[in-house]
C-alpha cells in the first residue's frame, strides 16, 4: 500500500513503458527512501487495465507517452501524488483534472539536456537528478 514516507510505510512508484529496460540506469535512485518500491513495466498496460494496475501507486513515471491519463483514469487513482514525464509537460494527461486532484507534474525543461527537472507545484524539489528528487518531495505532501 502506498502511503506517507516513514513509519514503516512504503512509497510505490511505477515506471511505465520502459521497453528497453534502462530507466533505473538514469538518475540517482539512492535519493529515494530505502523502503521505496519501484516497479518497472516493460510492456504497455492495456488502457482497460490501467486503473486497476496503478491504483496503489503514489508516483507514475511516463517514459513513452503511450498510456493516457484522462479525467476518468486520474479519478480512479486516488493515491496518485506525482506524475513524472519527459519534456515540460505531456499531452496524454488531462491537466485540468490533475490540478483539481492536487497531483504534481515533474518534467524536463529540454530532453536533449538530460534530467534537469522543472518540478511543477508546491513541495517539488530541484536538482541534478530532478526527476528522482521530485518523488520524495511529492510523497511527503
Amino acid at each position: 500500500m502506498a502511503a506517507e514516507l516513514g513509519g514503516g510505510r512504503v512509497t510505490k512508484i511505477a515506471i511505465l513503458d520502459d521497453y528497453i529496460g534502462v530507466a533505473l540506469e538514469y538518475g540517482d535512485w539512492s535519493a529515494l527512501p530505502g523502503d521505496a518500491e519501484v516497479t518497472v513495466y516493460r510492456e504497455a498496460i492495456p488502457p482497460e487495465r490501467l486503473v486497476a494496475e496503478l491504483a496503489e501507486y503514489e508516483v507514475v513515471v511516463i517514459t513513452q507517452q503511450r498510456a493516457r491519463f484522462p479525467r476518468s483514469v486520474l479519478e480512479g487513482l486516488p493515491k496518485l501524488k506525482l506524475i513524472v514525464c519527459n519534456g515540460r509537460t505531456s499531452n496524454v494527461i488531462d491537466h485540468e483534472a490533475r490540478i483539481e486532484r492536487g497531483i504534481l507534474l515533474c518534467g524536463t525543461a529540454d530532453t536533449s539536456l538530460g534530467a534537469t527537472a522543472r518540478p511543477s507545484g508546491p513541495g517539488a524539489a530541484r536538482g541534478r537528478d530532478g526527476h528522482v528528487l521530485c518523488i520524495p518531495a511529492a510523497t511527503r505532501r
